[in-house]
């Protein structure tokens, strides 16, 4: 298909016209008829969107599934800092015999669980914020033991 000129309505793209100043008297490609550019919307001829039509392709849109959707918290509760006692316990999951990251289990198994313990960690840290203040705790402790004693102390101020 050879496209057609704008400026001149000849066999030529627009960008080769030898037409470059603004013309007084414009030709439409669509009526073929002088006084207007085939870019005027208001030509008899011009090619208009049907009624009813999307603007976009639907094959295209995809509809958002999110994955961190959690039952009985709403957005307002997290933005306001109220969220609510109960954790949603995922029942799917089974304890491996195995231990915490069984090595029978695949790669993903293995970073899931590794996201629901942070998940938990992060849901204590923010009912409880003063569980930070272990970080720099954790950062002077020289060894394991010392800072298996400062978690222990923790929770013992806690319960």
């Amino acid at each position: 298909m050879q496209p057609r000129c704008l400026k001149c309505g000849k066999n030529h793209a627009t960008r080769n016209c030898l037409i470059k100043e603004r013309q007084e008297n414009p030709f439409c490609i669509n009526c073929q008829d002088y006084g207007h550019s085939a870019c005027y919307t208001k030509c008899l001829k011009s090619p208009q969107p049907k009624k009813g039509t999307p603007f976009c392709d639907p094959k295209k849109k995809r509809n958002f599934a999110s994955k961190w959707i959690k039952e009985g918290i709403s957005f307002a509760n997290v933005v306001s800092g109220e969220v609510p006692n109960q954790i949603p316990i995922d029942d799917k999951k089974e304890d491996s015999p195995h231990g915490f990251l069984s090595q029978d289990s695949n790669n993903t198994s293995d970073l899931t669980q590794v996201l629901e313990l942070f998940q938990i960690i992060s849901n204590l840290v923010k009912k409880n914020p003063k569980i930070l203040d272990l970080l720099t705790k954790f950062k002077k402790a020289n060894s394991d033991e010392e800072k298996t004693c400062l978690l222990a102390e923790a929770i013992m101020d806690k319960v």
